[in-house]
C-alpha cells in the first residue's frame, strides 16, 4: 500500500489510462484504418482506370512479356505455384493457423484468419460476376477456368492469408521472417496467374489492394477485442494473490 502526496493511499485506484487505450496501440489501430483506406481508394482507381477508362494497353503489353518467359521446364513449376493459392489449399493453412492460435489461448489471432480468408474468398465470389471482365486472349492460356478474371481470386486469398499471417506475428521476433516469406508467396502466386495467361497484371493488382484492405480492416476492428482482454488479465487474481489471468 503506497501513500500518494495528499496522504490517501493507492488502494482501490484504478490504473492510470485505464479504458483508454495505450498510445501505441491507438497509433496502430489508426495506422491499419489508414492503410485499408488507402487500399480501397486504390483499387477504386485502378478499377475506374482500367474497366471503366479502358486504359488497359499496359496489362497486355505486360502479359506478352511474361508469355516470352514460357518453357516447358518451368511450366509444371509454375503449376504448382499457382496450386498454393487456391481457396482449399489457402483455407487449410488458415485452418491450421487458426486451430494453433486457439491452443496457444490467441482468440484474437484465430478469430483474424479465419475471416481473413472466409472474407477474401466471398469478396472474389461477389465482384468477379460484378465487373464480367473477360479472361485475356493475349496467348493461349495454359489453364482453362470459365469465370471472369477482375479481381483474381488467387491473387485476393493468398494475400489475404499472407497480410493476416503478418498481422498476427508483427509484435514478435518472428515479424521480418514472415513477412520476406508472405511477401515471396504472394509475388510467386499473383506471377502464376499471369504465366498461366489466364489474368491480366491489373487482376492481380486489384486482388492484392481488395486483400491489404479487408485484412488491415479487420485488424482495426479486433483491436479492441484485444485490449478489452488485457486490460481485464490485471483484475483476475485481484483480493486472493493469485495471477492475473492471461
Amino acid at each position: 500500500m503506497v501513500a500518494d502526496s495528499s496522504g490517501h493511499t493507492g488502494q482501490g485506484q484504478a490504473p492510470q489510462g485505464r479504458g483508454r487505450g495505450h498510445p501505441v496501440s491507438v497509433v496502430r489501430r489508426w495506422t491499419a484504418v489508414l492503410i485499408a483506406v488507402c487500399a480501397v481508394a486504390c483499387f477504386v482507381l485502378l478499377t475506374v482506370v482500367v474497366l471503366g477508362l479502358g486504359v488497359d494497353g499496359w496489362d497486355s503489353a505486360a502479359l506478352r512479356a511474361v508469355g516470352r518467359l514460357h518453357s516447358a521446364p518451368l511450366t509444371p513449376v509454375i503449376k504448382d505455384i499457382t496450386a498454393l493459392g487456391t481457396f482449399v489449399w489457402v483455407a487449410s493453412i488458415a485452418a491450421a493457423v487458426a486451430v494453433a492460435a486457439l491452443l496457444l489461448r490467441h482468440g484474437r489471432a484465430a478469430v483474424l484468419v479465419a475471416l481473413a480468408i472466409a472474407g477474401a474468398e466471398l469478396l472474389q465470389l461477389g465482384l468477379k460476376p460484378l465487373f464480367g471482365r473477360p479472361r485475356p486472349g493475349v496467348f493461349p492460356p495454359l489453364e482453362r477456368i470459365g469465370t471472369a478474371a477482375y479481381p483474381s481470386g488467387h491473387a485476393l486469398v493468398s494475400a489475404a492469408l499472407a497480410c493476416a499471417l503478418l498481422a498476427i506475428c508483427w509484435k514478435s521476433r518472428w515479424r521480418a521472417l514472415v513477412a520476406a516469406l508472405a511477401a515471396v508467396y504472394t509475388l510467386a502466386v499473383g506471377f502464376s496467374r499471369l504465366y498461366l495467361g489466364v489474368h491480366y497484371p491489373s487482376d492481380v493488382l486489384a486482388g492484392w489492394l481488395l486483400a491489404t484492405a479487408w485484412v488491415a480492416g479487420l485488424s482495426a476492428l479486433l483491436a479492441p477485442l484485444r485490449r478489452r482482454n488485457t486490460e481485464r488479465a490485471p483484475d483476475a487474481g485481484a483480493g486472493d494473490g493469485s495471477p492475473g489471468a492471461r
